[in-house]
């Protein structure tokens, strides 16, 4: 169940039609299901935020901080990352991909260095 909450007034009668893929027994088929109109209008409407949350989660950082301001840095980060290649792929006739364009990114943040501490070891990664 989905619960929604409007902020401008919509008729609750005024449901539209959508096709839909439904499993019936063992085969798909197409199915014509109800939508509510706050969610049609959500999606003719849909902006920047959602899409933004959208391409956030496509690739998740695998790194969880618990330092308030490390949590800010890395999600300005995450969220810089698919705009700039958003503004590459419209300047760009052979842009990369989102992967390879995050993985391009990554190597020349690091630039081949590394910062964890082997001094245990006494390799020193300077």
């Amino acid at each position: 169940m989905v619960y929604l909450l409007a902020t401008t007034p919509v008729n609750p009668a005024c449901n539209s039609e959508v096709e839909r893929s439904v499993k019936e027994g063992n085969k798909w088929q197409k199915a014509a299901i109800n939508q509510p109109s706050v969610i049609s209008d959500y999606n003719q409407n849909m902006g920047g935020v959602g899409l933004s949350d959208q391409r956030l989660t496509t690739y998740p950082r695998l790194m969880k901080v618990t330092v308030w301001y490390y949590k800010i840095f890395f999600y300005l980060l995450e969220l810089s990352i698919p705009n700039a290649q958003i503004r590459m792929a419209e300047s760009f006739r052979n842009a990369p991909k989102m992967l390879q364009f995050r993985k391009a990114v990554v190597e020349q943040l690091v630039n081949g260095r590394t910062f964890r501490s082997t001094e245990q070891n006494g390799i020193s990664n300077d």
